[in-house]
């Protein structure tokens, strides 16, 4: 199969050429293998590969994805005998023991995962530039960071080696790089898609696995292949009696939109990030919609605050589970200097302060529940600027302990985190016009268990922009 052919699918439309015997599997994961090679060289998105036996299991046809190239990223992928070395020196060599609740489901939806990608150490900044495995660079932009956590899924995706790719977010990790690589890129509603059996956290409600696509549909048919309760969940919330893909083009009645700029208290986003937004608000107002400026009354720097102190204890269990599997001590030869204060912070976390850091949560989540009370849908910049240049963040710079690594970045994709707190879906779009550059996405929020009617408005908004066709200059096809 050609490239051209490859890439002009979505993974739907991979998994379809499979069940009408146009192409088989094996001939995609040929495919996807060698895009790879040809391409990784120079955007380095993908770091590791996965045992064969591994990362898949067998399906038939009926599988939604059946035979779909996939790549993991190289951070709680939840894969039971795959390396999982969280862009971590500390974590070379160690493999995933257990399987979790994605993982399995990953797998049952027929997806092949071919490769590893590449991913901040433990996921902790918004661009993806490990010591560990070096920059993941945009493919619109060589000069320019695809963003993180998953930095490496989205410029994947994006070059075309695979159509789907496994990302995670805990305060934009998804959203951000698809914001930077014209992708779709969602956080689903706070306990659709599982966190079992192992990784469920009461104190860490903030993180949720999912993917990078090209397209809608893609998204919301992994929605339906992944949602639902599973074992060990702190949070749960029911799968819909209606599936996300079969409902994707039912009718959408007049919403009530809001559209803001930036988040009270927070950075101003830049004129173009704006106008992309703008145009979306636009657009909904000629479908039929009503359109009005309303921002939410949350305090934007006390979500990322919050988000920050709360992930802190996560990244301590990532480092103490690790140092006693691989019998590896923590400093600076296996660490970056942001994890070492970041570990700092954690010793340091009490806990009238992670109390207080929990009650904070509670408060951001009721004023957007307040505010999403009288809208359907929110329209708002999906990162605040344009990417920075790769070597801006460097996670061996002298800074200050712990919050004082996300001073430098967070004005660029200063929207993103409250979504984590509060818990609402949150899926960002690729802008409708891209006359050239990086693409600045768009983000959509709405009520707790809206996701559906996100998808639904994106669709008529990509049936429209046809985004999906656009390619970056390092794309396999253009090799």
């Amino acid at each position: 199969m050609n490239f051209d052919d490859y890439a002009g699918h979505d993974a739907l439309g991979l998994a379809e050429l499979v069940r009408k015997g146009e192409v088989s599997a094996a001939e995609l994961e040929e495919t996807a293998r060698r895009g790879i090679d040809v391409v990784n060289g120079t955007i380095n998105a993908v770091v590791g590969d996965v045992p064969v036996a591994e990362g898949r299991q067998e399906t038939t046809p009926d599988a939604v994805f059946h035979g779909v190239p996939f790549l993991l990223k190289d951070l709680a992928h939840g894969y039971a005998g795959v390396p999982c070395e969280m862009g971590s020196r500390m974590g070379a060599g160690y493999v995933n023991s257990a399987e979790s609740v994605y993982g399995a489901r990953c797998k049952a939806s027929g997806l092949v995962a071919v490769g590893r990608t590449n991913t901040p150490e433990f996921g902790q900044s918004g661009t993806t530039e490990p010591v560990a495995n070096g920059p993941t660079l945009n493919p619109y932009d060589l000069g320019g960071s695809a963003g993180g956590s998953s930095g490496g899924a989205a410029a994947a995706v994006a070059a075309g080696m695979v159509p789907i790719a496994h990302a995670s977010d805990a305060g934009g990790s998804i959203r951000i790089p698809a914001g930077w690589t014209g992708l779709v890129g969602h956080k689903p509603t706070r306990g659709l898609v599982s966190k079992g059996p192992q990784a469920s956290d009461a104190t860490v409600p903030l993180s949720v696995n999912l993917v990078v696509t090209r397209t809608v549909r893609d998204t919301a048919a992994f929605m339906d292949a992944v949602t639902g309760p599973g074992p060990g969940d702190y949070v749960a919330v029911p799968k819909p009696e209606r599936g996300y893909l079969e409902g994707l083009h039912d009718p959408v009645g007049p919403l009530k939109v809001a559209v803001c700029d930036a988040l009270p208290g927070g950075p101003p986003s830049d004129p173009e990030v704006v106008a992309n937004a703008r145009a979306v608000a636009t657009r909904l107002e000629a479908m039929g919609h009503v359109v009005e400026e309303a921002a939410p009354d949350v305090d934007v720097l006390a979500s990322h605050r919050i988000g920050r102190d709360l992930f802190l204890s996560r990244v301590q269990g990532f480092v103490t589970g690790l140092a006693a599997s691989m019998g590896r001590e923590p400093g600076p030869d296996m660490l970056e200097t942001m994890t070492l204060a970041a570990l700092e912070q954690a010793e340091a976390m009490t806990l009238a302060r992670l109390y207080d850091g929990l009650a904070t949560l509670e408060r951001l989540s009721l004023a957007m529940d307040l505010f999403m009370a009288d809208y359907d849908l929110l329209v708002m910049p999906g990162v605040s600027k344009a990417p920075f240049a790769i070597g801006y963040v460097d996670p061996q710079r002298p800074a200050p302990s712990g919050p004082g690594y996300w001073a430098d970045e967070m004005p660029y994709y200063a929207m993103s985190p409250i979504f984590n707190v509060s818990g609402q879906p949150a899926l960002v779009i690729p802008p409708l016009d891209q006359p050239g550059g990086v693409p600045l996405g768009v983000q959509l929020s709405g009520k707790k268990g809206s996701d559906a009617l996100l998808f639904r408005v994106a669709a008529e908004l990509e049936a429209d922009a046809a985004w999906q066709h656009r390619r970056p200059p390092v794309h396999v096809a253009n090799v």
